[in-house]
C-alpha cells in the first residue's frame, strides 16, 4: 500500500484544470496486480499476477488497450494436469512450479455517467496465453503450454484527480479449443493525458463554455445547450438534445432523424410517431392516419390504382404491374374476370351483366352470334343461326340434292332438302324469289330451255302446295347455260343439272310472330246430383218418380283466340342424307 500511496502522491503535480481523462485521443496507461484462479484441467495453484495497461481513446466511450499480465510460481498440484504430457512429470518433481503469461488486445466500453468520478466498464478482448514450466521439461513432456483464450469481464473505475484513476476488474480467459477458463481478479492505477488539445489545452473540452473542473458531462455535443453543470437538455424528449434538435416541439415518443425531425418513413406525409400504416407504398392516396384509401375495394391503394372505378369483386392487375387495379375480361365480353359467371363466353355473343350469353331462340347458336336471332323452335339452322338456304344473301344458291327423274318428275328424298328453302321463305316472309333451273348441254338448247321451265314450274307447284304464296315465286329456265363444271364427264353434267334460288325483292326484317303456346282449358266441376224424394204421407199413394232430365253439359271455354295465320313450317324432317341420285336424263 506504500508503493500505491507514493505514485499517488508522485502523480500530484500532473493535475492541470485541462482534464484530458476519457476524451476522444487521449491516451492511458497504468499498472495492476492480483491473483489468477486456474480451471481444473490444468491442476494449478491460484497465484498472484501483476501486469501493465496501455490503452487510447478511439471516442470518450470507447477504448483500445493492449495488457501484458504474468503469473510466476503456480505449484503444481497432482498428476491429471492438461499441462504435462505424462502423470510421470509430476512425480519426478511434484514441487515443479508454471509460470503463466497473458498477452491481451481488449476493447473497452466506458457507458457515459454524469457521475464519472465512478463509471463502471466492460471488457472483451482476444489473448494469446503460454505457460512455462520450472525446471524446464523435454519437449515431449509438455502438455498443452499454449491457448488463445477469449476475454470477457468488467470492472470500476473511480476518478482520484484529474490525470489519475483507480480501477479494479474481473475478468473470465475462455479458451474455446482447449475448453478451459481462468479467472482473473486485479487492481491498479491509471493515468490518462492528451486528448482533446492535451494537457494544458482547452479549459472546455466539448466547447459547450462549461470549464472542465466543472463541467458533469464534457463530452457534450457541438451545438447542444447546456445547463450552468454543463449538461444538455432534450425539452421533446427526442433524444435529439435541444441546440441540435431542428424540430424541438417533437410530440414525445415520435421517432425523429438526426436532425430531431419526425420521420416520414414511407413518405406519405404522416409522420411514423402517427401513421397507422408506415408501410404505405410510394403514390399511394392516404387518410389522416396515414392509411391509404380503395375506393373500388379492389385491393389497389387508390393513387396507385389506374383504374380506380372497378366495380366490387373484379379481379384486378397486381400493385407491381403497369395497369395496376385494372380488370382482366378474358372472352372480351365487357364483363370483367372475377364478377363475370361464365369467363368463357365465345367472341361476339351478347352477354348479361352476370357475363353469359343469351340464346334467344333456343337453337343453340348464341345471341350475338346469331344471325338470325329468332329462328322457330326445330327449325334447321346452319352455324351462324340461320335458316340453311340464304336468302338474305345476294348471290343465287344452289338446292343441293334436288334432282329429276323422268325428266319433270323430282327424284325420292328430294322433299327433306326442298322443306329447307321452305323454312327460309317462311322465315323471311317478305322475300319474293326466283328458281332458276339450268341443264347440261346434252341435246339441243330449245329442248333444254324447254325442260327446265317445266322443271322450273314443278318446283313452284310443289312450294305452293307446301305454303308458299304463288305470288312470291317467280321462275325461270334458263336451259343448257351457265355451267358450272365440265358437260364432258357424267359428274360434270350432274353439276350442271342444277337448281338456284336467288332473293329479287322483300324485306329481310319481316319474320313471322312466334305462336303463343296453348294452355289446356281448365276442367269444370262436375254438376251436384239430385236431392233425395220426401217419403209419403201415411196412406197416400206414393208418387211416380219425375223422368229423368238429361244433365246439361257445361258450356265450353272459349278457346284462345289464335294468332293471324302464317304461313308455318312444316314438321321439320330429320337431317336427310343425300339419297343416290341418277344421272339426269338427256333430252
Amino acid at each position: 500500500m506504500n508503493i500505491v500511496a507514493c505514485l499517488v502522491l508522485a502523480s500530484a503535480p500532473l493535475a492541470s484544470p485541462a482534464r484530458a481523462e476519457e476524451t476522444k485521443g487521449a491516451w492511458e496507461a497504468g499498472f495492476l496486480f492480483g491473483n489468477t484462479f486456474y480451471t481444473n484441467e490444468q491442476r494449478l495453484a491460484n497465484a498472484d499476477q501483476y501486469g501493465l495497461r496501455f490503452g487510447w481513446y478511439w471516442k470518450p466511450s470507447y477504448e483500445w488497450e493492449f495488457q501484458i499480465r504474468s503469473v510466476s510460481a503456480a505449484n503444481l498440484q497432482n498428476e491429471e494436469s492438461t499441462l504435462i504430457g505424462s502423470p510421470i512429470v509430476f512425480f519426478a518433481n511434484p514441487d515443479r512450479t508454471f509460470t503463466s503469461t497473458s498477452y491481451a488486445v481488449r476493447f473497452l466500453i466506458n457507458p457515459r455517467n454524469v457521475k464519472r468520478r465512478l463509471k463502471p466498464y466492460a471488457v472483451f478482448g482476444y489473448s494469446l496465453l503460454t505457460y512455462s514450466p520450472d525446471p524446464k521439461l523435454q519437449h515431449q513432456d509438455n502438455g498443452e503450454t499454449r491457448g488463445r483464450p477469449i476475454v470477457i469481464g468488467g470492472g470500476i473505475r473511480m476518478r482520484l484527480m484529474p490525470h489519475m484513476a483507480f480501477r479494479g476488474e474481473v475478468t473470465t480467459e475462455y479458451e474455446p479449443v482447449k475448453i478451459y477458463h481462468n479467472e482473473s481478479l486485479n487492481v491498479g492505477l491509471t493515468w490518462v493525458w492528451g486528448g482533446g488539445g492535451g494537457a494544458g489545452g482547452s479549459a472546455d473540452s466539448d466547447g459547450d463554455g462549461i470549464l472542465d473542473l466543472r463541467d458533469r458531462c464534457p463530452d457534450t455535443p457541438k451545438g447542444a445547450r447546456v445547463n450552468n453543470i454543463g449538461c444538455p437538455s432534450d425539452t421533446d424528449q427526442d433524444g435529439v438534445l435541444d441546440g441540435i434538435d431542428q424540430c424541438p416541439d417533437t410530440p414525445r415518443g415520435w421517432p425523429v432523424d438526426e436532425a430531431g425531425c419526425p420521420l416520414d418513413t414511407d413518405k406519405d406525409l404522416v409522420p411514423d410517431g402517427m401513421d397507422k400504416c408506415p408501410d404505405t407504398p410510394k403514390g399511394a392516396i392516404v387518410n389522416e392516419q396515414g392509411c391509404p384509401t380503395d375506393s373500388d375495394g379492389d385491393g389497389i391503394p387508390d393513387g396507385i390504382d389506374k383504374c380506380p372505378d372497378t366495380p366490387s369483386k373484379a379481379i384486378v392487375d397486381p400493385i407491381d404491374s403497369p395497369t395496376a387495379g385494372c380488370p382482366h375480361d378474358s372472352d372480351n365480353d365487357g364483363v370483367f374476370d372475377g364478377v363475370d359467371t361464365c369467363p368463357l363466353t365465345p367472341v361476339g355473343a351478347t352477354v348479361d351483366e352476370k357475363g353469359c350469353p343469351h340464346d334467344s331462340d333456343g337453337d343453340k347458336v348464341l345471341d350475338g352470334i346469331d344471325q338470325c336471332p329468332d329462328t322457330p323452335k326445330g327449325q334447321k339452322i346452319d352455324k351462324e343461326g340461320c335458316p340453311r338456304v340464304r336468302l338474305d344473301k345476294p348471290e343465287p344458291q344452289v338446292l343441293q340434292n334436288v334432282k329429276f327423274v323422268d325428266a319433270i318428275n323430282l327424284w325420292p328424298g328430294t322433299d327433306a332438302w326442298m322443306q329447307l328453302l321452305v323454312d327460309a321463305l317462311n322465315y323471311w316472309s317478305d322475300v319474293n324469289i326466283e328458281i332458276g333451273v339450268y341443264t347440261d348441254n346434252k341435246g339441243s338448247a330449245a329442248a333444254k330451255r324447254q325442260l327446265s321451265q317445266r322443271r322450273a314450274e314443278v318446283i313452284r307447284e310443289w312450294l305452293v302446295q307446301h305454303g308458299i304464296d304463288k305470288s312470291r315465286i317467280s321462275i325461270k329456265g334458263y336451259g343448257a347455260t351457265n355451267f358450272i363444271a365440265d358437260n364432258d364427264t357424267e359428274e360434270g353434267r350432274e353439276k350442271n343439272n342444277r337448281v338456284e334460288v336467288k332473293r329479287i325483292s322483300g324485306d329481310l326484317r319481316r319474320h313471322p310472330r312466334p305462336l303463343p303456346e296453348e294452355t289446356p282449358a281448365p276442367t269444370p266441376p262436375a254438376p251436384p246430383g239430385p236431392a233425395p224424394e220426401a217419403a209419403p204421407a201415411p196412406g197416400q199413394p206414393a208418387l211416380a218418380p219425375a223422368p229423368e232430365q238429361p244433365t246439361p253439359a257445361p258450356a265450353p271455354e272459349p278457346a284462345p283466340t289464335p294468332a293471324p295465320p302464317e304461313p308455318g313450317p312444316a314438321p321439320a324432317p330429320p337431317e336427310p342424307a343425300p339419297s343416290p341420285v341418277p344421272p339426269a336424263p338427256g333430252i
